[in-house]
C-alpha cells in the first residue's frame, strides 16, 4: 500500500498467502487511525506483512488478530484506540522498534515471538493500553536490546512471559512511576548477555521467575520477586 493509504477490516477472517504491505500511519486525514486498522468487530488475517515504511497498526474496536508475521526494517507502532486489541497469535515480529502507543485501554499481545531484529521494545500508552510478549520467545539482538516503559503513571504494564534466548546484552527500563512496569514472568530469562535494570523513574522491574545463570545480572540489578 502506498503511504498515507489506510486497509480497514471489519468482520474479515482471511487466510491467505499475498503479502500485505503497510506504509506509513495511514489516512490521517479522513480520520484513519493506521495504515492498517481494525474499526469493529472480529477480525483475523493470516496474510504475512511487510512494512515498506515506519508503520501504524490499530484497533478501534473489537479485537484484530494476525497470524502472518511481520517483518521489515522499519519501526512498528501499535495502537489501541479505544477498547480494541491487537494480538499476534502466531509468527514473529522482526523490526527495529515496536512501540505500544495505545490512546484507549485495549491490550496489545504479541504471542508468535518478536525475532533478533528488534532493539528497542516501548510500552508508551496514554490510555492504560498493557503489552505483552507470552507463549514465544522474545530473542535478545546480538548488538543488545532494550524493553522500556514510559508511562510516567497509570497502571499499563509491559510484561515477558514467553521467555527471553539470545546471545545479546538485555537493558529493562521502567522510566515512570508504574509498579512492576516491566515484568518478566512464567519462563526463563536465558539471554547469555548481561541483564541490566537502567529505568530513570521510581516504579521497580519485577521477575517472578529469577534470573536463569547464565545470564549474569549487572550491579544494578532488578528487582526479583519470589
Amino acid at each position: 500500500m502506498a503511504s498515507g493509504a489506510t486497509a480497514q477490516v471489519q468482520g474479515v477472517s482471511g487466510a491467505g498467502t499475498t503479502t500485505l504491505t503497510l506504509s506509513g500511519a495511514g489516512d490521517t486525514g479522513a480520520g484513519a487511525t493506521g495504515a492498517l486498522e481494525n474499526v469493529s468487530g472480529t477480525d483475523s488475517l493470516s496474510d504475512p506483512i511487510v512494512l515498506g515504511a515506519d508503520s501504524t497498526i490499530s484497533s478501534d474496536l473489537g479485537s484484530l488478530s494476525l497470524s502472518g508475521g511481520l517483518t521489515g526494517s522499519y519501526n512498528l507502532t501499535l495502537n489501541s484506540t479505544g477498547a480494541g486489541t491487537i494480538s499476534f497469535l502466531s509468527g514473529s515480529i522482526n523490526s527495529p522498534t515496536i512501540t505500544n502507543a495505545g490512546t484507549g485501554s485495549g491490550a496489545t499481545t504479541i504471542s508468535g515471538g518478536v525475532g533478533s531484529s528488534a532493539t528497542t521494545i516501548t510500552e508508551n500508552s496514554p490510555g492504560g493500553s498493557s503489552l505483552t510478549i507470552d507463549t514465544t520467545a522474545l530473542t535478545v539482538n546480538s548488538a543488545g536490546t532494550t524493553l522500556i516503559n514510559n508511562n510516567a503513571s497509570g497502571s499499563a504494564i509491559f510484561t515477558v512471559s514467553g521467555g527471553v534466548n539470545g546471545s545479546g546484552n538485555l537493558a529493562l527500563q521502567n522510566n515512570g512511576s508504574v509498579a512492576n512496569g516491566i515484568t518478566l514472568s512464567g519462563s526463563t530469562v536465558n539471554n547469555t548477555g548481561s541483564i541490566t535494570n537502567s529505568g530513570t523513574g521510581g516504579g521497580a522491574v519485577s521477575s517472578a521467575r529469577g534470573w536463569d545463570r547464565m545470564s549474569p545480572v549487572s550491579p544494578r540489578t532488578a528487582r526479583a520477586q519470589p
